[in-house]
């Protein structure tokens, strides 16, 4: 019997990777690298909102002018992601939080990266967050 052919690969971003492949950070050629990967790139409600919120307050502190945030703001809103409205399985964030130093919204991403593995297997979490990735990566969900 054949091998089954492999399903298109799904990439889920935490705020950290957006905000790169969005400006022009240390990581920023590496998250539009990834960003360019055939595949569906997701964002979930709370990194869009996470994003925004970045991009709002780097105008404030005088790091990005308002021009260069509404650029940024469509490019995200205009890109290659889609947005998801799902939420984490509630067991699943008890459990990832005793096995893994993360609080807030990484867990919170990790926890819904896993249970949207479920249905898309292959699906990789894309962060430049150190503690984030190594919790992916132990979980098998590193890109």
């Amino acid at each position: 019997m054949p091998a089954a052919e492999p399903g298109p690969v799904v990439y889920y971003w935490d705020a950290s990777a957006v905000i790169s492949a969005l400006l022009d950070d240390e990581h920023g050629a590496e998250a539009r690298r990834r960003l360019r990967l055939a595949g569906t790139h997701l964002l979930s409600s709370l990194t869009h909102a996470e994003s925004a919120s970045v991009l709002r307050r780097l105008v404030r502190s005088g790091d990005l002018s308002a021009r260069q945030s509404e650029q940024a703001v469509g490019a995200l809103d205009s890109a290659r992601w889609t947005v998801t409205e799902a939420a984490p399985e509630r067991r699943l964030v008890r459990q990832i939080s005793s096995r893994h130093r993360l609080f807030g919204a990484d867990l919170w991403h990790l926890a819904l990266a896993m249970t949207m593995s479920r249905e898309l297997p292959g699906l990789e979490l894309v962060t430049f967050d150190r503690e984030l990735r190594e919790a992916a990566t132990a979980e098998s969900l590193a890109a």
